[in-house]
């Protein structure tokens, strides 16, 4: 959904919405968001045509949803396990020479 120019300022590209969410917390934003698709839905086809609305409706579901994606951090996994950690404590920083080093697994 294109926003009017009158939603932001300086020529920006983000609105008070975008500001809202970065200066806010997750349970603020949450609370507005929730609030705001509410409004929207209550007054579906009372105020503007249907597809009006609904376009309103899935603009703030999706900066919702954009907003949720934002603050899930990925999982990092461990790219080792413990049994390689302490293989690579035995090989020391500079390599296997063989002598000091045996293979659990052969």
């Amino acid at each position: 959904m294109t926003r009017p120019a009158r939603y932001t300022e300086n020529g920006s590209s983000r609105d008070w919405i975008d500001e809202f969410c970065a200066t806010s917390t997750p349970e603020e934003v949450r609370g507005a968001f929730r609030f705001t698709i509410g409004k929207y839905l209550r007054r579906y086809g009372k105020k503007d045509d249907h597809l009006q609305e609904a376009l309103k409706i899935q603009d703030y579901a999706n900066r919702l949803v954009e907003y949720e994606r934002g603050l899930v951090k990925p999982i990092i996994r461990e790219l080792y396990s413990d049994a390689d950690e302490a293989r690579m404590d035995v090989v020391g920083i500079n390599g296997n020479c063989g002598a000091h080093y045996s293979d659990p697994h052969g």
